[in-house]
């Protein structure tokens, strides 16, 4: 007997074994738009079982149980229809749904990543001119290619000693009062 802890849509048999099947995670949802409508399919744990329901904008709230797919006994689906499931700043007309104009997505991106994409260009055109310079213009070989080589190879010594310090100094590090 499996049971439905955590899941979107459950299927109970009616038979009064109690005997029930997730239908349907809130972990596997995906969105799509069929039309004018959203559908989201929701995905059982085990993928055999799947629940779709289509959000269909109208002017009353209804949920209906459309069924079970009669060829695959695995695909469960409902229709609910609301004002609320219409795009926003439209709404059902006096003659029906109205879609009005699709939605307006605004796309932007952080502070972090504008930085990332200056950093990392940044990086590679250092190295690669500072390696062809270092080979082509000073006629170095082997390490001595790499740009500025003496600072690069004390790095992880500096990092090292920062976090030593940094460690050294927390204040939960150190154990009562020294004495004068």
């Amino acid at each position: 007997m499996q049971s439905c802890y955590s899941v979107a849509a459950c299927q109970v048999n009616s038979d009064g074994s109690g005997e029930s099947y997730d239908i349907g995670s809130q972990d596997t949802v995906l969105f799509s738009m069929e039309g004018n409508d959203v559908v989201i399919t929701y995905n059982a744990f085990d993928y055999q079982r799947h629940t779709i329901v289509k959000l269909v904008c109208g002017s009353s709230t209804v949920f209906t149980v459309d069924g079970e797919d009669p060829d695959a006994s695995t695909s469960f689906y409902f229709t609910l229809e609301s004002p609320e499931c219409c795009v926003k700043g439209s709404g059902p007309g006096p003659t029906g749904p109205n879609p009005g104009p699709g939605p307006t997505i605004t796309v932007s991106i952080s502070v972090g990543s504008i930085m990332c994409i200056i950093f990392f260009p940044t990086v590679c055109i250092y190295i690669v001119a500072g390696v062809l310079i270092n080979k082509f213009a000073r006629e170095r070989e082997g390490r001595d290619v790499v740009p500025h080589l003496a600072f690069w190879s004390t790095l992880p010594g500096l990092i090292k000693d920062g976090f030593l310090f940094t460690w050294a100094s927390m204040p939960c590090r150190k154990k009562g009062y020294t004495e004068i």
